[in-house]
């Protein structure tokens, strides 16, 4: 029989996971949401990379509907399970659940989720790793990695699929994430929102400019921060701003993204 605590905890995910669903919780949470229902529509498709919690994966479901679909990454298998539990408790059907990490490469790899000042795991901070670390400040799991390309390829290849947003968020490993799904980068142009913070991309030998020229070179991209309520164009990392929003030139005239611009 589970704890009273455990059992608290849960209640506390689901009312989050409700809240999050119907875009209560947006300005408590990430601005960055605010602009999701601007660009998405009933029925579009799109990729949240490094799930977590499930706040993006249930606001995106709402906004795309029944006949949308969210394809959601979370290689943390407690993560994973909280979210198929959620799910099928709030009745939710277009939600496509991998519980694998994503990269440039398939096979495996190893997953560190670090461990806070209580010694509590910190799963909003995990992380892959190239090397086994091997100390008592966070615990390893082996996980499956994918590219994202080759999952669609082998999931969704028959549905013809279009990519309308994709969300990245993996403490620093986005780089390798991008070079993995550059063949649906280039065919479908998404609107991307990136986390994208330098002390996490060196963890990887990379830099934030290394990250942002490679998502530039996919198209005709365009860096931007969603400040006071409206998208304002950025060349470089902006002091304050962890999360980036990237969109194709052609995608900037569409009327509702209008609307973030004025």
């Amino acid at each position: 029989m589970p704890s009273s605590r455990y059992s608290f905890k849960r209640k506390v995910r689901f009312l989050i996971a409700k809240l999050a669903y119907h875009g209560i919780l947006l300005p408590v949470l990430e601005r960055e949401m605010s602009i999701l229902r601007f660009i998405l529509n009933r029925g579009d498709c799109v990729i949240d990379v490094g799930a977590n919690s499930g706040i993006y994966s249930f606001y995106l479901s709402y906004l795309v509907g029944s006949t949308g679909r969210v394809i959601s990454f979370e290689p943390n298998e407690d993560n994973y399970d909280e979210l198929v539990r959620l799910s099928k408790t709030m009745r939710i059907n277009n939600i496509y659940l991998f519980k694998t990490a994503l990269g440039d490469s398939d096979g495996k790899t190893i997953f560190n989720i670090p461990k806070n000042r209580k010694g509590l795991l910190d799963d909003t901070r995990a992380y892959v790793s190239s090397l086994s670390l091997k100390n008592d400040y966070l615990i390893e799991r082996e996980v499956e990695v994918s590219t994202l390309d080759s999952v669609l390829t082998k999931y969704f290849a028959n549905d013809s699929v279009h990519i309308k947003f994709l969300k990245i968020d993996v403490e620093g490993y986005e780089y390798f994430i991008i070079k993995g799904g550059l063949n649906m980068l280039r065919k479908d142009k998404p609107i991307i929102l990136c986390e994208i913070e330098e002390k996490w991309q060196n963890r990887y030998g990379k830099t934030s400019n290394s990250l942002i020229s490679l998502i530039l070179s996919i198209a005709n991209y365009e860096m931007f921060i969603y400040d006071r309520q409206k998208l304002r164009p950025a060349r470089a990392i902006v002091d304050g701003y962890n999360n980036y929003v990237f969109i194709d030139k052609e995608q900037v005239t569409n009327k509702n993204l209008k609307k973030l611009f004025q």
